[in-house]
């Protein structure tokens, strides 16, 4: 793919590059992942249910968010809790650094 030009479909995080084809959704393995940068020892993913491509694991969480946060996350972190969207669509997912 090009990714000089807009892929002009809706439902992406970018405009040039597929969700599938991203490290979000570990290049078509699993759903969205949406990480934000880290706040201190707490970091919050949300997991969009968007693409039907299965619920990632820990490991793939926090993989995705590596890489969307530039190792922004380094060192090691555990999952505090999970809370999914009563609209059934995300899960939140809330990680601790140990």
């Amino acid at each position: 793919m090009n990714n000089t030009q807009p892929h002009n479909q809706d439902g992406h995080l970018n405009t040039h590059i597929l969700d599938h084809d991203d490290d979000c959704t570990g290049r078509g393995t699993h759903d969205r992942v949406v990480a934000c940068v880290p706040e201190g020892n707490r970091m919050y993913c949300r997991v969009d249910l968007k693409w039907e491509l299965g619920v990632p694991n820990v490991a793939q969480i926090l993989k995705a968010a590596k890489v969307r946060n530039g190792g922004e996350q380094r060192g090691k972190w555990t999952l505090d809790k999970s809370e999914p969207w009563d609209c059934g669509k995300s899960i939140d997912y809330y990680f601790v650094k140990l």
